[in-house]
């Protein structure tokens, strides 16, 4: 979605091909020129999203097998921002709304997407959990299981989750 590390682009190719830090550096070096760096932490994309739509479709058609294989990468990640920045956005195009409402329900991603500016992606996500009725108890019992945080943090979070649950109808 934003791009992929350079580590993740060899776990994710690795494990599927074998491919070796020496066969990395010759495929980077090759398309070196049509890449650029992207977001924050030097995550890697390509140039143009012309370019990006002919790998894809060249090389990806498989889509829906490559999306997966993203989406049990981050499911399985311990780099929780990455994690949180990816996961709720492959679970949702892979169509697996439980993984998505395990997501959406994950301290970590809430947290990355509750922000002024990010929040309203939240919003829908949680909306394509399609399982809307069923988040505040899964909020609710989140909030119960917090312990040792200072009751402003608490209550901070106990803010932000009603204004979550206000904003889907709850």
């Amino acid at each position: 979605r934003f791009g992929l590390l350079e580590t993740e682009i060899i776990d994710i190719i690795g494990n599927r091909k074998r491919v070796s830090m020496m066969k990395w550096a010759t495929i980077y070096r090759s398309l070196k020129k049509f890449l650029t760096p992207s977001g924050p932490s030097s995550r890697i994309d390509f140039y143009h999203p012309s370019f990006s739509a002919a790998i894809k479709e060249k090389y990806l058609s498989k889509l829906e097998n490559f999306q997966k294989s993203l989406m049990t990468y981050y499911l399985n990640s311990n780099d929780k921002l990455r994690r949180a920045e990816e996961l709720a956005y492959h679970c949702e195009n892979c169509g697996e709304k439980e993984e998505l409402t395990k997501a959406v329900t994950d301290w970590d991603v809430f947290d990355y997407w509750y922000d002024p500016v990010n929040k309203y992606e939240l919003y829908q996500y949680c909306r394509s959990t399609g399982n809307i009725d069923s988040l505040d108890t899964f909020y609710l019992r989140m909030l119960e299981n917090l312990e040792d945080i200072p009751n402003e943090e608490l209550g901070h979070r106990y803010f932000r989750v009603a204004e979550l649950l206000l904003y889907l109808g709850k």
